[in-house]
């Protein structure tokens, strides 16, 4: 019941332009003004630990407590109860931080979400543009090394399509004018192992039709 009351103030205090970190600040002060308040018991404890030790010593030897000693025993530990006010003070702070953090919580969370999706990577690219060569490269490096190193060139186009098509543009899947009519994509992808074999990525002196790794 309490949560439910202090969500109900947190929001209100939202809605009229307050921001949470005034009112945890507003909180604080609150308590810290009550606990400020209270009274310096050590004294008093002192006091009521001489007068239990005194009540015990003519309990042991069965002489009758002194009236006015019982009296003074009471008022002190009436006294004394005070100190729970400290206690209260810690477990209001704690009622009150518990909506608090809630709130915070599904705020952070809804900010990473929003944060998320927009910086999501579009998955396919506008019609128009290709995909850069440097893209294919860890492609033919991951499809290499899962072949041991070396695999015969209808692998890795098969490797590369079935990895990369989600990335493909409309540019990348039109087919080029020349005698093979072959995908914009593949003819991007021969070129950047072109690229490797002369950085020496890949080996200059594979048999035909085989990529394979340099080490």
């Amino acid at each position: 019941m309490m949560e439910s009351r202090e969500t109900e103030k947190i929001q209100e205090l939202v809605d009229q332009g307050v921001g949470l970190i005034d009112y945890l600040l507003e909180t604080v002060q609150e308590l810290d003004s009550v606990i400020r308040q209270l009274p310096d018991l050590s004294a008093k404890r002192g006091q009521l630990n001489k007068i239990l030790a005194l009540i015990k010593s003519f309990q042991d030897t069965k002489t009758p407590v002194l009236e006015d000693l019982e009296k003074a025993r009471q008022k002190l530990e009436a006294e004394l109860d005070t100190e729970n006010v400290g206690s209260w003070a810690m477990q209001e702070l704690r009622d009150r931080m518990i909506p608090l953090n809630s709130m915070l919580n599904s705020a952070t969370a809804a900010v990473k979400k929003s944060d998320s999706s927009q910086h999501r990577p579009t998955k396919r690219r506008p019609a128009g543009m290709k995909t850069q060569q440097s893209e294919y490269r860890p492609y033919i490096i991951d499809c290499l090394k899962a072949h041991g190193g070396r695999a015969h060139v209808k692998t890795i186009r098969n490797w590369i399509e079935k990895e990369m098509s989600h990335k493909f543009s409309t540019r990348d899947l039109e087919r080029l004018d020349n005698a093979n009519g072959e995908a914009v994509w593949w003819n991007s992808a021969q070129w950047a192992r072109l690229d490797m074999v002369k950085e020496g990525v890949l080996r200059n002196d594979s048999p035909r039709g085989i990529w394979e790794l340099s080490e």
